[in-house]
């Protein structure tokens, strides 16, 4: 569930509870209807990201929102949802998407029958992406396994020839995908090694055809001559909330070439079928001080990447890292 959305949400209900406080009913049911709308339009977009409980607790809170604008129009003497009752779930929606109370806490007549409403709604969305996911990574797999097939007729044609190995590069091993570098060789200077070993999100086993574009930026956002854009080779190996990579990304230039106040930039992106494109999800970066030999994790920052580190916002208040291994050669 997006935060900006749930933001979105809590203002739309703030906005209607404060006209229905100042006894202006009319103005107070069009917000209210609103927000019924938006959250109902919210679960059936197949780009928003909800799970059942959350989708559970909107559900329920359209409900109660919905029998408070009936309730302020209702001149019978009948009090049914109060508006202290709904004000109280203001602050739950702060908490959104974290954390979602185990119980709700206004009772409201036809809940059940919300809940229903919405649920195969949202269900159907889930089972449309699984099925999307499983026809992708069936697809990498059988790409994988072509290019494999292709890249072993060719060794077998190949004439035998002895090896001979350059001076300046170091070949890595091949993998299908992807516009890696071959590590370069830097005497007299340190060259860098980024092993890209798994990015924890909680959605980890939804993306498609997930991978990293790696790329070296000034501080006024410019790449710099030499840390060009590099993608990793997609991956579909996921475990819990981690995917997982083990892919080792060799910058074109050394350390002592990189500007002191650049940074390497990691873009997290995805392929989006619906929309058939390649979508960013989230970035992180190190500065020239980072770049020390060992496992480090990088916090993981809202999109659009900001290249000049100016507008730089947490992807959630949940700890979610990229973890990096650097290793520095001395040549």
């Amino acid at each position: 569930m997006d935060r900006n959305r749930v933001q979105a949400f809590r203002d739309s209900l703030q906005r209607a509870t404060t006209f229905d406080s100042w006894g202006q009913v009319v103005e107070a049911g069009d917000e209210y209807a609103k927000l019924v709308k938006d959250i109902a339009k919210a679960i059936e977009n197949e780009e928003a990201d909800f799970k059942e409980h959350q989708v559970k607790f909107l559900s329920m809170l359209t409900r109660a929102v919905q029998l408070r604008a009936k309730a302020s129009l209702d001149l019978s003497g009948e009090i049914g949802i109060r508006l202290e009752q709904v004000q109280k779930l203001i602050p739950l929606l702060e908490k959104l998407p974290d954390q979602v109370p185990a119980q709700f806490p206004i009772e409201v007549k036809g809940l059940r029958q919300d809940i229903d409403s919405m649920l195969p709604v949202f269900k159907q969305k889930q089972e449309k992406k699984k099925q999307a996911i499983q026809k992708q990574e069936s697809r990498f797999k059988q790409k994988k396994e072509s290019q494999a097939k292709k890249l072993e007729k060719e060794k077998e044609k190949a004439p035998p020839e002895e090896e001979e190995e350059e001076e300046d590069v170091v070949k890595p091993e091949q993998k299908p995908g992807g516009t890696l570098s071959i590590r370069k060789r830097f005497p007299g200077n340190t060259g860098i090694t980024i092993r890209i070993l798994y990015i924890t999100l909680q959605d980890a086993n939804t993306y498609i055809e997930p991978f990293f574009t790696v790329s070296i930026h000034d501080k006024d956002g410019s790449a710099i001559k030499g840390g060009e854009a590099q993608d990793t080779p997609p991956t579909n190996e996921h475990q819990d909330m981690n995917l997982i990579f083990n892919q080792d990304v060799h910058m074109q230039i050394p350390l002592e070439a990189m500007p002191k106040d650049a940074a390497i930039f990691f873009e997290f992106k995805h392929y989006k079928p619906r929309k058939q494109k390649v979508s960013t999800k989230c970035f992180a970066f190190l500065e020239m001080d980072e770049l020390k030999n060992g496992k480090t994790p990088m916090e993981l920052y809202q999109k659009p990447t900001d290249f000049r580190r100016k507008k730089v916002y947490a992807l959630t208040d949940k700890p979610h890292y990229l973890y990096v291994l650097i290793t520095r050669h001395n040549e």
